[in-house]
């Protein structure tokens, strides 16, 4: 669980950096950073199917 966490920090630490790169290769247009946000959503919607299908 701990090293999950800090995994996540490090990962999260990242996303100004790449919401600046997407925002710079979609023309300084909105739908570059709000594209990477679904991209998290989808994400973290596949994780929560996955999860939900495991047997507790």
């Amino acid at each position: 669980m701990g090293l999950s966490a800090n995994l996540s920090a490090v990962v999260a630490g990242f996303m100004p950096a790449l919401a600046s790169v997407f925002l710079t290769f979609s023309g300084n247009a909105s739908w570059g950073p709000a594209s990477l946000l679904v991209v998290i959503g989808l994400i973290s919607l596949g994780g929560a199917i996955a999860t939900s299908k495991v047997p507790a």
